[in-house]
């Protein structure tokens, strides 16, 4: 309520990894979060609101249970910084046509606001880096024996950060292993020596793209 007069973009992966009050983890659905949030709105801060749910399962029976429970579907794929204007106007301008809130794009947003937001949204190699550095200071803490939950929460965030950078064949064995780290527990000298082989690939994509 502090910002009623403002448009809110929400960006919501279907599958959502949670901890729950004993620890564990569980996947929740995040179109049925974003339905929660729509209804518990009162109409006219709901009406501000452009909600969107990304998925790999792109049926059109999903689609359409995800279209009564947002606003609106992006498939779950990379998408470059260069490409969110035309990926996100349309459904911005869908949900706010300047007919009816003409204060809800900027002069010269098409070209202006949504490269800015680009740069927001999209990750850039020293990001990548500065994330591997930090699971890397986690694991030579030992945090993935006195606290797995941590570093398969950064995996994950890991993961997502690659996908805006990425594509090809490299990158499907990169998320591969970062799957595999992710599955079951493991031995902790085994997480050590796949983090390093996975570090090791990820090191070696991002000099090439350079």
């Amino acid at each position: 309520e502090e910002h009623k007069n403002d448009y809110v973009l929400i960006i919501a992966d279907e599958n959502l990894d949670v901890v729950d009050e004993n620890d564990m983890h569980q996947s929740i659905s995040g179109s049925l979060c974003v339905e929660n949030i729509r209804q518990r709105l009162p109409y006219e801060l709901e009406r501000r609101m452009l909600s969107i749910v990304r998925s790999a399962n792109d049926s059109s029976t999903d689609i359409s249970i995800y279209s009564t429970r947002a606003h609106g579907f992006l498939p779950k794929a990379p998408i470059r910084r260069e490409k969110v204007n035309e990926t996100i106007a349309p459904l911005w301008l869908k949900r706010f046509p300047l007919s009816e809130f003409g204060d809800s794009v900027c002069p010269n947003a098409v070209d202006e606001m949504m490269p800015i937001a680009s740069e927001e949204l999209a990750c850039t190699p020293e990001d990548i880096a500065q994330k591997l550095d930090e699971i890397e200071s986690l694991i030579e803490k030992n945090v993935h024996i006195s606290n797995w939950h941590v570093i398969h929460d950064q995996l994950h965030m890991l993961k997502g950060d690659l996908l805006t950078l990425h594509s090809g064949s490299s990158m499907i064995s990169i998320l591969g292993m970062i799957n595999l780290l992710l599955g079951n527990c493991q031995d902790p000298d085994v997480i050590a020596e796949k983090w390093q082989n996975l570090r090791g690939a990820i090191d070696n994509i991002q000099h090439k793209s350079q």
